[in-house]
């Protein structure tokens, strides 16, 4: 027989020595048996690692243990684990029979398994269990496997070989993308669920990611993993929760307003339908059903919004999931508007995370849309007086229902309720209660205290192992005590922690590179506008005063001819800086509100005064963009205030010579009245 080899049915079984499970100081004892219970290899004092290294070597049907806690002191610990197992191999819980926790003798016994009585030693259980797992003894431990994340990358390390560097990424991206195109098609054909997101760049992809909603063992001979010198694919299974004890919690149904901002860092955003915000996050691996089950621990969406007039294929199928109407924006909402509005979702705070703040955004203007129904909902409501549902009520009108529909169906519900009741209460009248409670009580009891026993199994184990540990460590600490020798903790450990602090400190990199790439992609797409002429550079001054004037030419150059000033706090301005800067050849004054305030006063001047909003405004690094138009319009503007200026020279012109006209008039019928009083006179 070869060692390792694949053509036999092998199961593998293991049990802990000594350390703390799980960490880089545990040591277990493993065995190989061969499908007729001969030992095919063992190993003891293993490392994790080398449990790891022969669970593939040996790729074992089944991999048995008594206690599953042994691999990893709490569930996310355990999913890491048998995320590095092969996937064709189940972990099975051999003391685990008809749903109860035995221990591993009486186990054995029931199974028909005789044993001395001498002391299991770990070897000795580590060949026992992997011999109960190839006789099917035990229960498997299911994890509930949720998804399977395949990424598409470019190669880690490929060179350009001569070529000149654009042509060389295009090429490398141009790879990633018809590798991406080819597992697209392997899974189309394959009929697996997916979701797909790209990270596009000119030319092709950098990165795409797959969310494949079926466990690693369905891709088999669908997609393998690749490294390569262009790119790079990859399989990662993701995992829901290991043991479930007790019952899972029952989703809200409180109607709400859900905002999404898909992608590979997805943000979401939940408030109730009185504007209140629930909740906001953003994580990448927040895909469709990782979505849906985050959002109905919320409530159940009426509404799910997004920020772009487009709508993503996920966000159409967790609305198609919840049975949601989709609101979407006209136009793509510009960032000042979405942080003003992310910042009233929030009573003032602003999001830090841009996808958090475009999920909010997003949630936030479609209540702002619904609002005034909404009022209207209360206001009726509360002019009734009836003790109503009103989020039930105002459910029913954003679905489509006129007020009087949904008020009547409240209704009806109540006194559907109210029927049922009587009803149900008459019928348990009828019913010896006492009996029924009787047995109720004495079969939950029953139900404690079997779930109690088998946690107390559990814990037993645990206190042995922590036994063992203990004394241990009394025994080594006694021996340095002895040669005066300090203990210390062992080089592997801390190699380890330094290890995992690298990768979080990678990890972050990774994603705040992402967001400067993200960040450079939009710069670049604003520099090639602005090269159109598509769009224009305003000078931001925080108010309208000569002193601010002052500061902003000393650090950014004086105003030129044509330049347009955008004032962010127009409450506070002087008449002389609006005369400066239109003397300096300023064309335009761009402001939040432009009906009042400072608007009026620098048209008063003869200076064009416009809305910010109106004109797209966004940021590139510290410079404030918005579209060329605006010098259109104030030209425009300013043409229009010309005309009225010169219409109101020809009004006053006209006022004035009818009263030089008046006037003449009254001094001649004054000189005639004086000439007839003479006449009368010498008469």
């Amino acid at each position: 027989m070869t060692r390792g080899s694949r053509t036999e049915t092998l199961y593998m079984g293991f049990d802990i020595e000594s350390g703390e499970p799980g960490s880089a100081r545990a040591r277990y004892s493993v065995a190989v048996v061969d499908s007729n219970g001969l030992l095919v290899d063992k190993s003891s004092g293993a490392t994790l690692s080398r449990l790891i290294r022969m669970a593939w070597e040996y790729r074992p049907v089944a991999i048995g243990t008594d206690n599953i806690y042994e691999l990893a002191q709490d569930v996310r610990g355990i999913i890491r684990i048998l995320n590095l197992l092969p996937p064709e191999t189940k972990i099975v819980q051999v003391n685990i029979l008809d749903g109860k926790v035995l221990e591993l003798r009486e186990a054995a016994k029931r199974a028909g398994l005789e044993l001395d009585q001498q002391k299991l030693t770990p070897s000795k259980t580590a060949y026992l269990v992997a011999l109960m797992a190839s006789k099917g003894i035990g229960s498997p431990v299911y994890v509930q496997e949720e998804k399977t994340i395949i990424t598409v990358s470019r190669g880690r390390w490929s060179k350009s070989g001569g070529m000149s560097q654009a042509r060389f990424q295009r090429r490398i991206r141009a790879s990633v993308l018809q590798a991406a195109r080819r597992i697209q098609e392997a899974l189309d054909r394959a009929g697996l669920d997916y979701d797909v997101y790209y990270k596009r760049s000119r030319g092709g992809i950098d990165r795409a990611v797959f969310t494949v909603y079926a466990p690693r063992s369905k891709l088999v001979g669908v997609v393998r993993p690749h490294r390569g010198i262009d790119y790079v694919v990859t399989l990662k299974t993701i995992y829901k929760r290991a043991l479930v004890f007790g019952e899972e919690s029952v989703p809200s149904t409180r109607p709400v307003i859900v905002g999404i901002d898909p992608g590979i860092r997805a943000g979401l955003a939940v408030i109730d339908l009185d504007g209140n915000t629930l909740h906001i996050s953003s994580r990448k691996g927040l895909d469709r059903k990782a979505l849906v089950e985050e959002i109905s621990r919320y409530g159940r969406p009426v509404i799910i919004a997004v920020d772009t007039p487009e709508v993503p294929e996920t966000v159409k199928a967790v609305a198609a999931k919840f049975n949601a109407s989709i609101y979407k924006p006209g136009r793509p909402m510009p960032v000042p508007e979405k942080v003003e509005l992310a910042k009233a979702a929030l009573q003032g705070v602003t999001p830090t995370d841009p996808h958090e703040r475009d999920a909010l955004a997003a949630a936030y203007k479609a209540y702002m849309s619904l609002q005034s129904k909404l009022r209207q909902v209360e206001a009726y409501l509360a002019k009734i007086n009836v003790d109503l549902d009103f989020d039930k009520v105002k459910e029913y009108v954003l679905r489509g229902m006129s007020l009087a529909e949904a008020v009547e169906l409240e209704l009806q519900r109540i006194l559907e309720d109210t029927g049922a009741h009587g009803a149900r209460e008459q019928r348990l009248h009828q019913r010896d209660q006492s009996v029924k409670a009787l047995a109720e009580e004495a079969k939950a009891l029953r139900d404690r205290i079997e779930e109690l026993n088998a946690k107390l199994i559990l814990m037993d184990e645990k206190v042995k192992i922590l036994q063992a540990e203990l004394e241990r460590t009394q025994v080594e600490l006694e021996q340095c005590r002895r040669s005066r020798v300090r203990p210390r903790e062992p080089d592997v450990s801390r190699y380890t922690e330094r290890i995992a602090s690298l990768e979080q400190r990678l990890a972050e990199l990774k994603s705040l590179l992402e967001d400067r790439e993200e960040a450079l992609r939009k710069t670049l797409e604003e520099l090639v506008k602005v090269s159109k002429g598509e769009r224009i550079v305003v000078r931001e001054l925080p108010s309208l005063t000569l002193s601010s004037i002052r500061k902003s030419e000393k650090s950014q150059g004086p105003i030129l001819p044509g330049e347009v000033v955008y004032v962010s706090n127009p409450g506070t301005y002087e008449t002389e800086a609006i005369e400066d800067i239109k003397r300096k050849g300023v064309v335009a004054l761009l402001l939040d509100d432009a009906s009042k305030g400072l608007g009026e006063a620098a048209r008063r001047r003869g200076l064009p005064a416009l809305g910010i909003m109106d004109y797209n405004p966004s940021r590139v690094d510290r410079l404030l963009l918005v579209d060329s138009r605006v010098k259109v319009d104030a030209e425009r503007i300013l043409e229009e205030m010309e005309r009225e200026r010169r219409a109101s020279i020809r009004l006053e012109r006209l006022i004035e010579e009818y009263r030089r006209e008046r006037l003449e008039e009254l001094r001649r019928q004054e000189q005639r009245s004086r000439k007839r009083i003479k006449s009368d006179n010498h008469s």
